[in-house]
C-alpha cells in the first residue's frame, strides 16, 4: 500500500497522471457503423432529458443566433449538425464536447474558423463550407486526428504552415477561396487523398506538391496557373487531374511518369496542338480532354 501511494505522489507530482475523464473520453468514441444505430436528436429539451444518450444532434435551419445554454451537459455528442444557422461563434460550453468526431456548420456567418474547435482534438471531420471565413488559426495544429476539412465558398486567401501538422487528412475541400498560393507545408500532409481548389487565385503549384504520394484526386480548375512543377510527375497514385480554364501553354514531360492517371482536363487553356499531341502520346493509358 505504501508503494502504491508513493508511486501515486510521484506521479501526481511530475504531471504523469491522466485523468480519468481523458480516459473516459477516449474510450467512448464510436465507429461510423456504431453512430448509425444511434438516435438524432432535434430538440434542447429532449436532448438534456436524456443527456447520456445523446450521441448525434442536429440543430439545423433554427435561425440560432448562439448555441442554447446548457450544451456543455451533452458530452456525449459526437456529431453536431448545426448548418443553416446566423452562428458566428461557438459559445464557451462548446470545448467540453470532448467526444465530438464531426461538425457540421455549414452556412452560417464566421468569419474565421472558430479557434474552439482546435480544443476538440477528436474531431475527424469539420464542414464549414459558405461561411464568410478569411483564415485558419495556427492552432489548427492540435486537430492531429482530422482526415476532412471542407470550407468551400470562404474568402480564405492562404493556409498557415500549421496546415502541415494534419498528418492525418485525407481530403482538404477549399474550392470557390480566395487562395493565391500553397505553403510548402502542403507537401507533409502525407495520407491526402484529395486535393480540391477549383475557383480560387493560384499562379502555380509548390515543388513540394510532389510529396503528396497518396494523392488521388487533384483539382485545380477555374484558377490562373500558368506553368506546373515538373514534381506532379511524383504523384504516383493519381487518378484524376483537373486542370481546366487556366493559363497553361505546356506541361512538363514528367507528366508522363503518371502511368495511372485516368483522366486529365485540360480545356479552357492555350496549349497549341503541337503541344496537346505531345502531351496525348505521353499518356497513352489517359482520356485527356482540350476542349
Amino acid at each position: 500500500m505504501k508503494i502504491f501511494t508513493k508511486l501515486n505522489s510521484f506521479l501526481i507530482l511530475t504531471g504523469i497522471v491522466i485523468s480519468s475523464l481523458t480516459i473516459k473520453a477516449q474510450d467512448k468514441l464510436l465507429t461510423k457503423e456504431e453512430l448509425g444505430k444511434k438516435i438524432t436528436y432535434f430538440k434542447m429539451g429532449a436532448a438534456l432529458h436524456e443527456a447520456q444518450e445523446v450521441y448525434i444532434f442536429d440543430l439545423s435551419n433554427n435561425k440560432l443566433l448562439d448555441l442554447p445554454e446548457g450544451i456543455g451537459k451533452l458530452s456525449k455528442i459526437q456529431i453536431f449538425i448545426l448548418n443553416g444557422n446566423n452562428l458566428s461563434a461557438l459559445i464557451p460550453e462548446t470545448e467540453k464536447l470532448v467526444n465530438l468526431q464531426k461538425i457540421n456548420l455549414m452556412m452560417n456567418q464566421f468569419t474565421s474558423f472558430p479557434v474552439l474547435l482546435c480544443k476538440l482534438t477528436n474531431l475527424k471531420e469539420v464542414y464549414l463550407d459558405q461561411n464568410q471565413i478569411t483564415s485558419f488559426p495556427p492552432e489548427i495544429e492540435n486537430l492531429q486526428n482530422l482526415h476532412t476539412i471542407s470550407i468551400s465558398g470562404n474568402l480564405i486567401e492562404k493556409l498557415p504552415p500549421q496546415i502541415g501538422k494534419l498528418v492525418n487528412l485525407s481530403d482538404l475541400i477549399m474550392p470557390y477561396n480566395k487562395l493565391i498560393a500553397l505553403p510548402a507545408e502542403i507537401g507533409e500532409l502525407i495520407k491526402l487523398n484529395r486535393l480540391i481548389l477549383r475557383e480560387n487565385k493560384l499562379v502555380a503549384l509548390p515543388a513540394e506538391i510532389g510529396k503528396l504520394s497518396e494523392l488521388t484526386e487533384l483539382i485545380l480548375s477555374k484558377n490562373q496557373i500558368s506553368s506546373i512543377t515538373p514534381e506532379i510527375g511524383k504523384l504516383s497514385n493519381l487518378k484524376k487531374l483537373d486542370l481546366s480554364g487556366n493559363k497553361l501553354t505546356t506541361l512538363p514531360s514528367e507528366i508522363g511518369n503518371l502511368t495511372g492517371l485516368e483522366k486529365l482536363n485540360l480545356a479552357g487553356n492555350l496549349i497549341p496542338s503541337e503541344e496537346q499531341q505531345k502531351i496525348t502520346k505521353l499518356l497513352p493509358n489517359c482520356i485527356v480532354k482540350f476542349e
